[in-house]
């Protein structure tokens, strides 16, 4: 049985349980590890998770195996075979994966990020931001630090998840100026796509991402995933695009500027390597998916998408921009055409009809 079996298989309700700790129907308790006549100890049972809001508590946020070393005092190992005996396992090998480096590890950024959920509605300079982005905040997943972690502090949380959906890492857009990853970074944002998407949009930073997702209108065609900048296609990202067997096209949509167009020629040439039909929106100058909301309505991402210029063979078609329709067709009339090559037969273009 592996740590992660372990994990699974350990409800946290049973830990608590086993050390007389009994939560509310809000899933709120007495905190065990600092003196609480408030309960200000949170319980997550659907991610087995924890964690105290308290700010005179350093136990913070974590999971069963966490929770386990703190209450015993003692090192992770000593933790696992506890969480064994609860599990009635006390007899199975535990293999041990290869030990990562740093601190990041031990945090739980899922259980965090709950917490930064919680806060964002507390906070009025948080929620005007937001506002202020154009963001609507029950639309997104979406949260706030304060202070009460070092690394984002004063910053707008969102999540980067696993291929399981899990918070692995988080990103922060601070208040004042800037924005901040935790260390060791990794994870997709939203997520990662699903195996059946066939359009994907690459945003240059996670804002313009989420500014994609509040448009139902984009969201039922096409799936979203940001880039962390200009250089930020990482190979995460890469083996996340490369699992999707009907992807037909990648739409670039990044910034009017002269990064954007560079990462464009840049990505362009990577992706098409891959084997993908690449397709450029054209953002006007000096703007951003995120500041074209700014005066003006959410119709214009959409009609910039339906103008969107395909590349061909390796060069953009600076003319003539295609419908979502039409693109498919030139899939399939190229598919058509390899196949005809194959069989022997001319592959010549028929030009009888001068429109």
């Amino acid at each position: 049985m592996e740590i992660k079996e372990i994990k699974q298989q350990l409800n946290i309700q049973t830990v608590l349980n086993h050390y007389g700790i009994k939560s509310d129907k809000n899933g709120m308790a007495n905190c065990p590890f600092h003196p609480d006549k408030t309960p200000s100890f949170q319980v997550y049972p659907k991610s087995n998770t924890y964690c105290c809001f308290s700010s005179n508590c350093s136990a913070g946020a974590g999971d069963q195996i966490q929770f386990i070393e703190l209450q015993e005092k003692q090192g992770k190992h000593q933790a696992i075979q506890k969480a064994k005996e609860l599990l009635g396992n006390t007899n199975t090998q535990i293999s041990n994966p290869k030990t990562p480096n740093t601190e990041t590890n031990n945090i739980n950024y899922q259980a965090l990020f709950e917490k930064f959920k919680q806060n964002v509605n507390k906070s009025p300079r948080a929620k005007q931001y937001i506002e202020s982005r154009n963001l609507r905040l029950q639309n997104l997943e979406v949260g706030f630090n304060a202070n009460s972690y070092k690394d984002l502090k004063n910053c707008i949380i969102f999540p980067l998840k696993d291929k399981f959906n899990n918070v692995v890492s988080l990103y922060g857009r601070s208040l004042n100026k800037g924005h901040y990853y935790t260390g060791n970074r990794k994870g997709l944002f939203p997520k990662y796509p699903p195996a059946e998407t066939r359009k994907l949009i690459l945003t240059e930073s996670i804002i313009d991402a989420a500014t994609l997702l509040q448009q139902k209108e984009i969201t039922q065609e096409y799936e979203v995933l940001a880039l962390y900048g200009t250089n930020g296609l990482t190979e995460e990202h890469t083996e996340g695009i490369r699992e999707l067997k009907h992807l037909k096209e990648i739409v670039l949509f990044f910034d009017g500027d002269h990064a954007g167009h560079e990462a464009n020629k840049k990505y362009t040439t990577q992706l098409i390597e891959l084997k993908y039909q690449v397709s450029i929106v054209e953002t006007p100058q000096g703007e951003d998916i995120n500041s074209l909301l700014d005066g003006h309505s959410s119709e214009i991402l959409t009609e910039l998408l339906k103008n969107r210029k395909p590349y061909l063979n390796g060069s953009e078609n600076k003319q003539t921009s295609f419908s979502s329709i039409e693109i498919d067709n030139i899939h399939e009339q190229e598919t058509a055409k390899k196949d005809q090559v194959q069989k022997g037969f001319s592959a010549t273009l028929n030009c009888e009809n001068p429109d």
